[in-house]
């Protein structure tokens, strides 16, 4: 057998090999066998906040809040709580009537 052939050979074993533990690894998560299986990431958070009025700072009650998995109307307070896709940024939309658009950020 050339040398070519050879290593061929042996790299198609190691890939069989790895790929056989790799399917025990992932099998075994999560067993019977004691142990706490591995934490998973959220896909979904949540935004909280309040609308207030740029002109006045008074809470806007029954605005509209979306992001792209939820939607809300603010309390009487201006409070709201909204679904929100899981991660350290997302695209918040606010509606009120008698409000123009505007694209204030606060963090």
């Amino acid at each position: 057998m050339s040398m070519v052939k050879r290593v061929m050979s042996a790299l198609n074993g190691l890939l069989a090999a790895c790929l056989i533990v790799g399917l025990l690894v992932g099998c075994g998560e999560g067993g019977s066998n004691g142990s706490t299986p591995a934490p998973t990431t959220p896909t979904a958070g949540t935004v909280v906040g309040q609308v207030v009025s740029l002109a006045n700072n008074t809470p806007v009650s029954g605005a509209t809040v979306k992001t792209n998995t939820g939607t809300a109307t603010t309390a009487a307070d201006g409070k709201f709580s909204v679904s929100a896709p899981a991660g350290d940024r997302t695209i918040v939309r606010v509606a009120a009537n008698g409000f123009a658009d505007a694209f204030p950020v606060a963090r």
